[in-house]
C-alpha cells in the first residue's frame, strides 16, 4: 500500500568564500526540478528494483523571508514542538513531499535516512560549496503535522576543502552542472548505494567517508581520501608518491611550490598509518595542536580528490589514463 510523507529539513550552506556562497545559490535554485528527474530519483533510491521505495518526489526550498503560511507550513510551530529541530541555525527549510511504495514502518527513519546521504552526496559531487542537513522532521501526510520520525544530521567539510584550494590557489576545481553528474552516474553504471566495481567507483566510495555527524572526530577520513586519491591515479605499489606528483601535475596543472606540499602530505600520511604521529583519543580537547596539521593535510588532499572526480564527470569518463614515450 503505498503512502506519503513529507520531510522538513533546516539546511546550512558554506560561511565566509563569497564563491561558495554564490554557488549554494545556484544550488538552492536548481534543487527543485530534481524531483522530476529519473535518474536523480534511481540514484537516491535503493539499487535494486526489489528494494526500491520512492514512487514520487518533489522538492522545494524555503527560506525565512518566505510567507510560511503560504505553504501550509509553519517553521517557528515546529521548532517549539519539537526541540530537536534547530530552526534558529538556518536560513533555508528543504521540503520534500515523497510518495513511497509501502505504509511508514518502524524502519522509516533509517530508509529515509539513507535516501538523504544519496541526495547530499550527489549534490556535493556537483556543486562547488557545501549543503548540511540538520535534524528534520517527517510527518506521515503532506497536509497535517503528525510526527513519524527525524532525520539525522549530515554534515560535510568540503566547504574547507574549497576554501583551502582558493588559498593556495590549487588545485583549481571545476564545477560541473547537475546534468553532467547525472549522466555520468548513467554512462558509466554506477549507483550511490553499491559495492565499488571500478578505480572510478572507489573513488566515489571513498568520497562518502568525508561526511559525518556533528562534532564527530575521525581521524580516519584522511586515509579514505588518500584511498580516493590513488584508485584514481596509482597503478601498483611502486613508486606512488612519485605517481601522485607527476599525474595530478598532468591532470590539474603544475602545482609549482605546492608540490613539495604533496611530498610532505604522503610523509605525514605514511608517519600517521605506521605509528609514527602522536595523537589523542576520539573524545578529547586537542591541547596539543595535533588537528591543526591533520586538519590542514585532509582539507589538501580532499580538494585533490575533488577536482580529480569532478574533471572526470566533466570529460564523462571513467579512469584517467597515462602513456609513457621515448624521447629521441
Amino acid at each position: 500500500m503505498q503512502s506519503k510523507i513529507k520531510i522538513i529539513i533546516p539546511i546550512r550552506g558554506p560561511e565566509g568564500y563569497n564563491i561558495l556562497d554564490t554557488n549554494y545559490k545556484l544550488l538552492i535554485n536548481e534543487i527543485k526540478f530534481l524531483g522530476n528527474n529519473n535518474m536523480f530519483l534511481h540514484l537516491i533510491d535503493n539499487k535494486e528494483d526489489l528494494y526500491k521505495k520512492i514512487v514520487r518526489l518533489n522538492v522545494s526550498i524555503l527560506n525565512k523571508s518566505s510567507n510560511f503560511s503560504n505553504e501550509g507550513i509553519n517553521i517557528e510551530w515546529i521548532s517549539k514542538k519539537f526541540k530537536f529541530f534547530k530552526s534558529q541555525w538556518a536560513y533555508d527549510f528543504l521540503i520534500l513531499n515523497i510518495e513511497l511504495l509501502y505504509k511508514p514502518d518502524s524502519y522509516l527513519e533509517i530508509s529515509i535516512d539513507d535516501i538523504l546521504r544519496r541526495f547530499s552526496l550527489i549534490l556535493q559531487l556537483t556543486y562547488n560549496t557545501k549543503i548540511d542537513f540538520l535534524n528534520g522532521v517527517i510527518f506521515n501526510d503532506p497536509f497535517d503535522n503528525i510526527l513519524v520520525g527525524k532525520t539525522e544530521i549530515i554534515m560535510s567539510d568540503v566547504d574547507l576543502a574549497y576554501e583551502h584550494a582558493l588559498r593556495i590557489n590549487w588545485p583549481i576545481i571545476k564545477q560541473p552542472t547537475i546534468n553532467q553528474t547525472l549522466n555520468w552516474f548513467k554512462t558509466h553504471n554506477v549507483h550511490t548505494d553499491d559495492l565499488s566495481q571500478s578505480k572510478l567507483h572507489r573513488a566515489i566510495n571513498a568520497f562518502s567517508y568525508s561526511f559525518s555527524n556533528l562534532l564527530e572526530k575521525d581521524t580516519s577520513q584522511l586515509f579514505w581520501t588518500m584511498l580516493g586519491i590513488e584508485s584514481l591515479l596509482a597503478e601498483g605499489n611502486n613508486n606512488i608518491t612519485s605517481q601522485i606528483k607527476t599525474k595530478t601535475s598532468l591532470i590539474l596543472d603544475e602545482p609549482k611550490e605546492f608540490k613539495r606540499k604533496l611530498t610532505k602530505l604522503y610523509d605525514y600520511r605514511s608517519r600517521l598509518v605506521h605509528g609514527e604521529i602522536n595523537f589523542p583519543p576520539k573524545y578529547s580537547s586537542d591541547f596539543d595542536k595535533f588537528e591543526e596539521e591533520y586538519w590542514d593535510y585532509s582539507q589538501f588532499a580532499l580538494s585533490i580528490l575533488i577536482a580529480l572526480i569532478k574533471e572526470l564527470i566533466i570529460e564523462n569518463k571513467n579512469e584517467f589514463k597515462f602513456e609513457y614515450s621515448r624521447i629521441k
